[in-house]
């Protein structure tokens, strides 16, 4: 293959994402996400400031449920979804704690009559215990690509290899914006200032570069890699659109937050996969 053209649309490919070319000349480093912007420290401070937001918008729909003392009503809210089908986990965290609050209550410990006070540790452990019983932050998402949606070109050439990264590389220049090229920040900036225009914007980027990958022809012997480069771009895409739902869900966009960093490093993984394909 032309090394020059390749290393031209290399460049390209790792191009947007933040410490891409420094981790690529670090491959040893076990761990990426944990250097990324000081990752670890800051979206700890971002989930913890969902929930300790004033008011506590989930806890206030928490206090509805148990006041009304009711498993009727419970049973209507647990069921509510968003737009897109997906379960709201903060309704779901509310029936669970008027269930342990009701525990509480019939053990004589507690009272639910009296509202529901967030600083009572009992009530922490509560909202603590229902957190960490989630097991599946993705239920209800489509995370899967369809195989028979993929289009497999046979030509295994290094020519036809080039016309596949060119295309690549096309249309990530075409697509990437600010917020990708720092989508923490954009992260950022709708948790602390409730801005969201900048993960609005990282969505639609995830949601452009799929529409574009999934259109192109892959050279066969680079199937498995086109294949979770799309499937990575939906769970991106999930998780960046569960966050930017925080305002009816605190919950899953707490949980999402703790993900963002290994989302960016994924991506830098796969990422240097196209490295090791062109490089080799």
């Amino acid at each position: 293959m032309n090394r020059v053209k390749i290393f031209a649309i290399v460049l390209v490919i790792l191009a947007g994402l933040v410490s891409s070319y420094l981790i690529l000349r670090n491959p040893g480093q076990a761990n990426v996400s944990g250097n990324i912007y000081g990752a670890n420290d800051k979206i700890a401070d971002l989930s913890k400031a969902i929930l300790d937001k004033n008011p506590i918008q989930w806890v206030e729909k928490a206090k509805e449920q148990i006041s009304v003392a009711a498993d009727s009503a419970v049973s209507q809210v647990s069921g509510k979804q968003n737009s897109s089908g997906v379960p709201n986990l903060t309704n779901a965290i509310a029936k669970q704690m008027f269930s342990g609050m009701k525990n509480i209550a019939q053990n004589g410990v507690g009272d639910t009559q009296g509202g529901f006070n967030s600083d009572d540790p009992q009530n922490q452990q509560l909202i603590n215990d229902a957190i960490n019983n989630i097991q599946n932050p993705f239920a209800g998402y489509d995370l899967s690509v369809d195989e028979k949606s993929i289009k497999i070109s046979q030509d295994n050439s290094g020519q036809n290899k080039i016309n596949y990264l060119e295309a690549v590389s096309n249309i990530i220049m075409k697509y990437r914006t600010d917020a990708y090229r720092d989508p923490l920040s954009a992260v950022d900036k709708a948790v602390m200032s409730a801005d969201l225009s900048p993960l609005e914007q990282l969505i639609g980027t995830y949601k452009n570069l799929y529409s574009g990958l999934i259109s192109l022809s892959v050279p066969s012997d680079w199937f498995a890699l086109h294949k979770s480069y799309l499937e990575f771009m939906k769970k991106a895409e999930a998780v960046y659109s569960g966050i930017a739902d925080i305002s009816n869900d605190p919950v899953r966009a707490s949980l999402f937050v703790q993900m963002a960093p290994d989302i960016l490093n994924q991506e830098i993984q796969i990422r240097k996969e196209y490295y090791k394909f062109v490089s080799g």
